[in-house]
């Protein structure tokens, strides 16, 4: 079987997973808020995923303590509002509006959201020309051919093999034109920018398996708004860096860099992959050999952004979207128009895998000529950068890299593996979700099914 066919049947289960998980989590509850008094369960770190488990624990009866090392909530879900209106720095969208459990928290919570319209982009091709409508549309249907045909391939070769390696080999069998080559490797580009790694290194059947269907949205007034109403009435102690889980059948002791020491009788980690995988935090006894294996065989894939506010429009501020058929050495293949839904002269750029770890090394003012370069040459000229921001997950110590992927070569297993409990201790977040991995609600589903495990177990 391969990975596409494995987790194509993993979302087969999955149905019943998002849509009743909430109702499963209950039903524990309700038996035993009694019997869950007095026992204690710390959770390490207040993302969404280790949010929603503590309200899961909570309103079932344990008492739960939340222990972040930011001085702020979220994690990957950053907002920034230095610029006068609310910017997301890290998480962005609800992938799929229809069925998402993150739909239902803003209608809960009643937040605004926007639908975010991808098809709205104005593509320039390498000439600087802009590619019109017809043009696109053919385009599209080659690329989606060529995809088709890549993975088909794949599975008949029963080899795992690169998605990237894959599409030069049918570029070169069909003698596609240069534009044709041009766009395909364009969108080869935006794909990474959704993977947050190069295609060199993902499998040709990677597939995250379910989708939930719909529109995408984005929150104009910031993504934060989401984490901030799940969190209240919990007890998140901020600034505590766990350097140190000690752990045995009926006891957890975790110890931070500030020279606190908690104790109590279950512990969920909700600690990010690439915080698991560079071993920052310490575990005694050592993690068991199969969790260990899936920490480091996993990836953790990487995705900047470029933040550009100027003093005025000098695009159209009907499209979302604006981007080029650039050369494979420039980084800036892709800007969204921040403008359409904040009314402020604000461009976004997305920097992807090693293009994103060259960004966090590179000078400010670098970076500041290269983003406006490629703008110049498509605009002709841009009217005053008034200031620029960039993102660094890769070298945040509390992330080490934005979202989890697949590398070629390893089993689509290992993201259960993960997930899988070692008796008392706990993992959820992201990349423990075999389904929805790389996602908010992915990570939020994870946290309510981790939470409902420990309840059904203590």
């Amino acid at each position: 079987m391969t990975r596409k066919e494995f987790l194509h049947r993993l979302s087969a289960l999955g149905v019943g997973y998002s849509l009743g998980l909430a109702h499963w989590a209950c039903e524990p509850q309700a038996r035993s808020l009694e019997n869950n008094a007095g026992k204690k369960v710390l959770i390490v770190g207040a993302g969404i995923a280790g949010i929603a488990a503590a309200q899961t624990l909570q309103k079932a009866g344990y008492e739960v303590v939340v222990l972040e090392a930011r001085q702020r909530i979220g994690g990957r879900i950053w907002t920034d509002r230095s610029l006068g209106t609310a910017v997301d720095m890290g998480a962005s969208w609800i992938h799929g509006a229809k069925g998402n459990p993150i739909t239902e928290l803003t209608k809960q919570y009643q937040i605004k959201t926007a639908t975010s319209k991808r098809w709205q982009v104005k593509l320039y091709k390498t000439d600087f020309s802009v590619l019109h409508n017809e043009a696109l549309r053919q385009k599209r249907e080659m690329a989606f051919w060529m995809y088709r045909r890549a993975y088909r391939l794949a599975n008949l070769q029963r080899k795992d093999t690169p998605m990237a390696l894959m599409l030069e080999r049918l570029i070169k069998d069909y003698e596609l034109s240069l534009e044709d080559q041009n766009y395909l490797r364009w969108r080869l580009r935006v794909s990474e920018l959704s993977e947050g790694a190069s295609l060199h290194h993902l499998s040709t059947w990677y597939d995250t398996g379910k989708r939930f269907r719909g529109g995408q949205l984005v929150f104009p007034q910031g993504y934060d708004q989401v984490v901030k109403k799940l969190a209240q009435g919990l007890n998140i102690q901020l600034g505590q860096v766990v350097h140190h889980i000690r752990w045995g059948q009926k006891w957890v002791k975790i110890i931070t860099q500030q020279n606190k020491t908690f104790e109590g009788d279950i512990a969920l980690v909700t600690l990010p992959l690439g915080v698991l995988k560079k071993g920052q935090v310490t575990f005694s006894p050592a993690l068991p050999a199969f969790k260990q294996k899936a920490i480091q065989s996993l990836g953790m894939g990487l995705l900047n952004k470029v933040i550009l506010q100027f003093d005025d429009f000098f695009w159209d501020k009907k499209l979302q979207f604006i981007s080029h058929l650039s050369p494979q050495n420039n980084p800036y293949i892709m800007y969204m128009n921040w403008g359409y839904f904040s009314q402020k002269p604000i461009l976004i750029a997305t920097v992807a895998g090693k293009f994103g770890k060259v960004l966090e090394e590179e000078n400010i003012n670098h970076t500041k000529k290269q983003a406006l370069a490629t703008l110049g040459k498509m605009f002709g000229k841009t009217s005053k950068l008034l200031s620029l921001k960039t993102t660094h997950w890769w070298h945040d110590p509390y992330s080490q890299g934005s979202y989890s992927y697949l590398p070629v070569g390893v089993k689509a297993t290992q993201f259960a593996a993960l997930g899988q409990p070692v008796n008392n201790l706990f993992f959820a977040g992201e990349a423990t979700h075999p389904t929805y991995l790389a996602t908010v609600h992915g990570a939020y589903l994870s946290g309510i099914q981790t939470a409902s495990e420990i309840i059904k177990k203590y």
